[in-house]
């Protein structure tokens, strides 16, 4: 058997055979922020078993074609994820890389200046959306969802989140407790009140198999809608915030991300 070049553990699932299957990606793309400052359109499409990106930009006058370059496609599994692409225009110099998710077409694009104007690089990342309407799948194309049992169980997620934002003025961390059956969430802020106590979560998985839950907290001057899903080992919160009349501060939504103590580079 071959031995092949290795930088992670990745990186030996990615022997299948054959081309990957670039069909999510193939489509006319418009950005979903019709008064965007970057990109307004992208359309991708195979010639030759080549992947091929053009791109219009956002311009004063209207959209500016930027022509066409070829794309080189990543894999997800057997499909292509998403692909990178590198276009030149004079002295500027642009790369994009994108991932689509369900049927949303992620664009980061890195902008650097080659003409010593001491511009600064910078980075865009917007959403698009196909062209054309995608139709309603028919009673025939639709998948039958077996039956599952309405409890899930949140005890994988008892521990000690962090939030990554340190800058954050809502919640440092969260401690998640399970026992019994029954699972809690008991928030910690950064500012007043301090301790959010504890209340009980509803469990639900994604169609991936990821956990989520949902709840209600009341802190006093603050009551607080959560909802939280899992992605990657990142715990994702969203909370919607309802403060006291009279308190200052107005009501808001909030969304931030959160890791588990634990470190796997960590002596033992």
């Amino acid at each position: 058997m071959a031995e092949f070049a290795s930088s992670t553990r990745a990186d030996a699932a990615q022997t299948v055979p054959g081309p990957i299957d670039a069909t999510r990606l193939i489509g006319d793309w418009i950005n979903c922020k019709s008064d965007t400052s970057y990109l307004v359109r992208v359309l991708v499409h195979q010639t030759q078993g080549r992947l091929c990106v053009r791109v219009w930009g956002s311009g004063a006058e209207g959209p500016i074609e930027w022509g066409e370059v070829e794309a080189t496609p990543f894999s997800a599994g057997i499909a292509a994820g998403g692909f990178c692409a590198r276009f030149v225009l004079g002295q500027v110099e642009i790369q994009l890389a994108t991932n689509e998710k369900y049927g949303v077409l992620v664009i980061q694009s890195y902008t650097r200046f080659l003409d010593g104007s001491g511009r600064r690089a910078h980075l865009g990342r917007e959403f698009f959306r196909r062209r054309e309407r995608v139709p309603a799948p028919t009673g025939e194309d639709r998948v039958a969802t077996p039956a599952q049992s309405t409890d899930v169980d949140l005890a994988p997620l008892a521990g000690t989140w962090w939030n990554s934002h340190r800058e954050t003025q809502w919640w440092d961390k969260v401690i998640i407790a399970s026992q019994g059956g029954r699972t809690t969430i008991r928030p910690f802020g950064r500012d007043e009140p301090r301790d959010w106590g504890t209340t009980t979560l509803v469990g639900y998985r994604d169609p991936s198999g990821e956990l989520a839950f949902e709840g209600a907290i009341d802190a006093g001057p603050v009551q607080a809608r959560i909802a939280a899903n899992m992605n990657k080992s990142l715990m994702i919160i969203a909370a919607f915030h309802r403060v006291a009349p009279g308190d200052g501060r107005s009501n808001c939504f909030i969304r931030e991300f959160y890791y588990r103590d634990d470190d796997p580079l960590q002596e033992p």
